[in-house]
Parts: C-alpha cells; sequence; structure tokens
C-alpha cells in the first residue's frame, strides 16, 4: 500500500497548512469513522500535545495509507464547520486532480479527446483508485 507520487507531493507541498491549521483534536474521531485511524492510533495519539505533535503524527499515519484513505481525509476536511478547513480540503483534492490530468495529457496523443484522458486515468495503475470527476475534466484538444 502507500500513497501514490501525487498524493506525497501534494501533502508535501502543503505540510504546514496541515500540520499548522488543522484542528486534529476536533478531527480525530471522524477520522475513526472513515477508517483512517483506529481506536489504538487514537489513544496513542491523545497522548501527545495536539498543537505541535498530532499533525505530524497523523501524516505519517496517513503516508502508510491508500490514496482512497487521502481522498476520504480531504472529505472529512470538506465537511468540515470550519470554513479554511473545507477550503484546505478541497484544494489538497484539486492539487491532486491536477497532477493527474497533467500526468494523462502529458501522456496522451495530440489529437486524443477529453474522454481518451480520462480512460487512462481510469487505466493507469497509479490512478486507479480516484479518477479524476467529469467536472473537473477540460478538453484537451484544440
Amino acid at each position: 500500500m502507500g500513497l501514490s507520487d501525487e498524493i506525497k507531493d501534494t501533502i508535501q507541498n502543503n505540510y504546514l497548512e496541515i500540520t499548522q491549521d488543522i484542528p486534529f483534536e476536533y478531527i480525530l474521531y471522524d477520522l475513526k469513522r472513515v477508517h483512517i485511524l483506529s481506536d489504538s492510533e487514537i489513544l496513542h495519539l491523545r497522548k501527545y500535545d495536539f498543537d505541535k505533535d498530532v499533525g505530524f503524527k497523523i501524516l505519517k499515519i496517513l503516508e502508510s495509507r491508500s490514496d482512497a484513505d487521502f481522498f476520504r481525509f480531504c472529505d472529512v476536511l470538506k465537511s468540515s464547520e470550519i470554513r479554511n478547513i473545507q477550503n484546505l480540503g478541497t484544494r489538497l483534492e484539486n492539487a491532486v486532480y491536477k497532477k493527474r490530468q497533467a500526468y494523462a495529457t502529458s501522456h496522451c496523443p495530440q489529437n486524443c479527446s477529453c474522454s481518451t484522458v480520462k480512460n487512462m486515468l481510469c487505466q493507469n495503475p497509479l490512478m486507479d483508485t480516484f479518477p479524476i470527476p467529469n467536472e473537473t475534466m477540460v478538453d484537451v484538444t484544440d
């Protein structure tokens, strides 16, 4: 298992915002509900200072999970009552979609259609867990 390179890059590029802005103490049980954290991991995390250590530890746990878990993490953020956290969840998700779309278009013949790019995303082993949804697709034909 483990995260794809696109997701690892996205986490790395947004590391400070993720670790400093997300109030992890308020979303621990949401992360458990979506099966990102286990009961034992929550108990372990509660031993740390939430302001300094928990964001780092949760990212380490997330890095050992699947791409699907990352998108569930984004969904938890998007369902937050805090607008900045909602926006962060959306930005993280969109950053991965853009990286995947760039990968697909760079590996697509010049005259391919939008559906060809989507098919490439669905068939690429790096992209198989979450292909780009239709609303984020752009037509690459000129």
